[in-house]
C-alpha cells in the first residue's frame, strides 16, 4: 500500500467554468477526481496544473486510475463548452 500523495500535473487551461465542468465529467463518467491547482492559490497561479491526490491505494489501483484519467483526456475535446443558460 502507498500512503497519501499528490501530483500536480500540467494541462491546457480554460475558464474556471470549463475547468469545473471537466472536473465534474471526469468524476461522473470516468470515476477520477482531480482539482484545478488554481483553487489552491490565494493570489493567482496554478492555472496550468491539476491536483491528483490519492491515499492508501495498491499500485494496481493507481495504474487503473491513471488509465481512466488517460481515457478522460483522450475523450475530452480541447475546448470544453460553457454550460448552457439555466444549467449552471
Amino acid at each position: 500500500m502507498i500512503g497519501g500523495f499528490l501530483v500536480a500535473e500540467g494541462y491546457d487551461p480554460g475558464s474556471v467554468t470549463r475547468e469545473l465542468t471537466a472536473m465534474e465529467r471526469s468524476a461522473r463518467d470516468f470515476e477520477v477526481s482531480w482539482a484545478p491547482m488554481s483553487m489552491f492559490y490565494l493570489e493567482g497561479g496554478g492555472d496550468r496544473e491539476i491536483r491528483l491526490s490519492f491515499s492508501n491505494l495498491a499500485p494496481d489501483a493507481i495504474r487503473e486510475g491513471i488509465a481512466r484519467l488517460a481515457r478522460f483526456v483522450a475523450d475530452t475535446p480541447r475546448e470544453i463548452p460553457e454550460p448552457s443558460e439555466g444549467q449552471a
